[in-house]
């Protein structure tokens, strides 16, 4: 018995007819990383200052 490829055919015209595709016009995607990048950056300079302030003992003599 030989299997017809017409229901197949069919099935692939109706997957390409009935497929969407997101777009994303303004790169949003690379934004956010690139301000989760930022953020990740202030934060890690952030803890490094409180660290080093804490660290700090100032001693006046008057």
């Amino acid at each position: 018995m030989i299997k017809d490829d017409k229901p197949l055919g069919f099935v692939d015209a109706y997957v390409k007819e009935n497929t969407t595709e997101l777009v994303d016009p303004l790169d949003i995607k690379k934004k956010i990383e690139s301000l989760e990048e930022k953020n990740n950056t202030l934060l890690k300079e952030l803890d490094t200052q409180i660290k080093v302030s804490n660290a700090t003992t100032l001693i006046e003599i008057a």
